[in-house]
């Protein structure tokens, strides 16, 4: 199947000579990418949920990409949809910055943990690592182990160059995000809370990206899914502070 581009859909509408006042598709992998390209072309186009849209679209008898057409345009017609709001591409960027740090870090202590795993059944012990000054005694540990054994040799030399890889493409991305933070007017207020750095200030940015669509700031805790305690009892009506158990099963929550 044809992969329809903005550009494409946009000179399918000129060659029929059509003008719709609404485009809706389904949220999806490229729905992202296919919004920002219409609204860059200056189409009326909204994303839908796509759960929402499944609901009323299985109610049809046949299942085909005309049949899913016609039903889309009646809940474009009716109103009857969610629309999905579509995050700036800065604050994608912001989210993939963090994001990429974070999956680095995760390969490396991954591979730290299948080394010790390997030479434990050769009897060896390897000491912890933190600091970058521990993590080069890591490798240096490494090689000496590689000294006791040619085939040990040949699988030392193999991770002493991924892990160093690792080390410095998450120490590289690691000094992007902080120069990031300091130079983000809105990362720098949110570093002066205690407790609060650069990657969770900038995942806090890319995750709220435009503030302008809440309509008061409890509604942040809410799309975190952060729930406060709350008392209702006649005309009492008492809220209370976010437990620890909602922190800890938020879906949106923060991960450093």
């Amino acid at each position: 199947m044809r992969l329809a581009t903005p550009e494409f859909i946009q000179g399918w509408l000129r060659t029929r000579s059509l003008a719709p006042e609404r485009i809706v598709h389904e949220s999806g992998p490229l729905s992202i990418w296919l919004q920002r390209g219409l609204a860059r072309l200056e189409l009326p186009a909204t994303c839908v949920d796509a759960r929402e849209a499944h609901k009323s679209l299985s109610a049809r008898p046949n299942k085909s990409y005309s049949a899913d057409a016609e039903g889309l345009a009646q809940l474009a017609r009716t109103g009857w949809f969610t629309p999905v709001y579509i995050r700036s591409e800065e604050a994608d960027r912001l989210r993939n910055l963090v994001g990429a740090r974070e999956r680095l870090i995760r390969l490396r202590k991954e591979l730290e943990g299948h080394i010790r795993g390997v030479l434990k059944t050769f009897g060896i012990r390897m000491t912890g690592i933190g600091q970058s000054a521990q993590r080069q005694a890591f490798c240096e540990q490494l090689a000496a182990a590689g000294e006791t054994d040619p085939m040990l040799r040949a699988i030392a030399d193999g991770f002493i160059a991924a892990h160093t890889a690792l080390c410095q493409a998450a120490a590289d991305l690691d000094t992007a995000v902080k120069s990031k933070a300091q130079n983000h007017p809105v990362a720098r207020r949110l570093m002066t809370i205690p407790g609060v750095g650069p990657v969770v200030s900038l995942s806090f940015i890319a995750l709220i990206d435009d503030p302008g669509r809440f309509g008061k700031a409890q509604d942040v805790g809410a799309f975190l899914g952060l729930t406060p305690k709350r008392h209702q009892s006649g005309e009492v009506d008492w809220s209370g502070r976010v437990g620890t158990r909602s922190i800890h099963a938020a879906p949106g929550s923060i991960s450093c």
